[in-house]
């Protein structure tokens, strides 16, 4: 099946919102728009069935948009281990009243469902059901198959991480081929950020994309490895900074620094990037861009290595080049990476270098202090 990319105006209404979500490092803040937009607008009656909660930034997504709805039913949310900080989470959000949890090993998830939809509901149908649990293909498609059944006609169905190529996540989009895409009872698939997205026997779409099989909306933003990337390099704020890559991983960094508050020192401390071709138009977000054969390592105080798939083959030309060792950032917690670092160090310790690398502060700490 093709995929059609396109920005398509009928479509924004539905990822644009004058809602004021909270902050979740685990979704994009165009996916919880998205999600918010479907609990409020969908057109069927029923409940929503939420699969993986964990800090509850979707939940709150859901909830507000089910509260805001014409239906104002409850959400079902399930997962094996909720953050501890969940329930102040939805309380806050005034959505204590909206949202059912149940917690229990994912092999009873379905039985669970099945039981807490008929007490709380009368019905096991729901309108919307949004599946963000085990991410490996052999648990994404056991997911798909479990929970299916509990969506009714004219319902929508959306899967978080579709797309991704990492092994954590890769399984997820050839099981969404195999249970979804080629399920007939299923159509009109769309892929907004990381969600993927599928009708279920509607007679008239609930977004006409004028026959276009996949809309695809990205937003070049992977906020939870930004922000354990920020928790863990805060050191060279207010330094001479540079990144290694242009491309889209370095547009999200610089995406994110640049509209958070919190973070926008570092975006300013960002001075150049550098890439082994230079790019056509020179620069991203106005900050150049510069050939790797023209790098100086006068030139920065920090270089970040801005690349998930090629980070030590980066690193092994970045060598090189740069006899300073310790000034050479990983973007994610690569041991590999750090140990090749560890070995051609001479001038600090190695328990030096990662305690610069490695966290200094809990993630969890870190969301429960930007919540509020």
């Amino acid at each position: 099946m093709s995929i059609v990319t396109s920005r398509y105006s009928k479509f924004k209404p539905l990822i644009n919102s004058d809602i004021s979500l909270p902050f979740s490092p685990f979704s994009s803040a165009l996916e919880r728009t998205f999600l918010y937009n479907l609990a409020k607008e969908i057109d069927t009656e029923g409940s929503i069935l939420e699969i993986g909660a964990y800090s509850g930034g979707t939940s709150i997504a859901l909830g507000t948009g089910n509260k805001d709805s014409k239906f104002k039913n409850k959400i079902f949310s399930i997962d094996c281990a909720f953050q501890q900080d969940y329930p102040v989470f939805i309380q806050h959000a005034g959505l204590s009243d909206y949202i059912i949890t149940r917690q229990c090993p994912s092999q009873y998830f379905a039985s669970v469902a099945s039981d807490v939809f008929t007490l709380n509901a009368g019905s096991d149908k729901m309108r919307l059901v949004w599946i963000d649990g085990d991410h490996s293909y052999e648990g994404c498609l056991s997911d798909l198959k479990l929970y299916k059944p509990f969506l009714r006609d004219n319902g929508i169905l959306v899967i978080h991480d579709y797309g991704a190529e990492d092994s954590l996540h890769g399984g997820i989009t050839q099981a969404v081929f195999e249970e979804v895409i080629s399920d007939p009872e299923y159509s009109n698939f769309a892929v907004v950020d990381t969600i993927f997205y599928a009708e279920k026997n509607r007679s008239k779409p609930f977004i006409d994309f004028d026959a276009i099989e996949k809309f695809t909306v990205k937003s070049a933003n992977d906020p939870y490895s930004c922000v354990v990337f920020m928790n863990d390099n805060y050191s060279f704020k207010n330094k001479k900074t540079c990144i290694y890559g242009a491309g889209q991983h370095t547009e999200s960094i610089l995406n994110y620094t640049r509209t958070s508050q919190q973070f926008s020192d570092i975006y300013d401390s960002i001075t150049l990037l550098i890439d082994d071709q230079e790019a056509a138009n020179g620069s991203i977000h106005n900050k150049p861009i510069i050939n790797f054969d023209a790098l100086n390592e006068n030139d920065f105080d920090y270089i970040i290595v801005s690349s998930y798939d090629y980070e030590n083959i980066m690193l092994d030309k970045l060598l090189t080049k740069v006899k300073n060792k310790s000034r050479i950032i990983s973007f994610y917690n690569n041991n590999d990476f750090i140990d090749k670092l560890v070995s051609n160090i001479n001038t600090i310790t190695s328990q030096e270098l990662l305690d610069r690398v490695f966290p200094v502060k809990n993630l969890t700490e870190y969301t429960v202090s930007i919540f509020y």
